[in-house]
């Protein structure tokens, strides 16, 4: 697979030799995307923080739904954004909500 000079700069910055290869084929294939196909790897790569497995997630998200990867590289969260509705209203100093107990 024929990859961006960009693309594969960054593969070459994330990854060790010995993953690279492997790196290359869990990327998605540009016929997914057509148009923007580099920026939605290049949040792929990013998010991936040089892991194998957590590049294969959001190389699969991104055939999910590309929208997903480009949000989340873009608008990175917050470190003290909480994660759930429980964790909101722990935040935020209110008692537990009965109906959301198992969120």
């Amino acid at each position: 697979m024929s990859l961006p000079p960009t693309v594969e700069k960054e593969l070459d910055r994330s990854f060790a030799e010995p993953d690279r290869a492997a790196a290359r084929q869990l990327l998605p294939q540009e016929h997914a995307f057509g148009d923007g196909y580099e920026r939605i790897l290049l949040a792929i790569i990013g998010l991936s923080n040089g892991s194998l497995s957590t590049l294969a997630h959001y190389s699969q998200s991104a055939r999910d739904d590309w929208r997903d990867v480009l949000s989340w590289h873009e608008n990175p969260r917050e470190p003290d954004e909480p994660t759930s509705y429980s964790e909101l209203r722990e935040q935020l100093g209110l008692p537990p909500d009965p109906e959301h107990a198992d969120q």
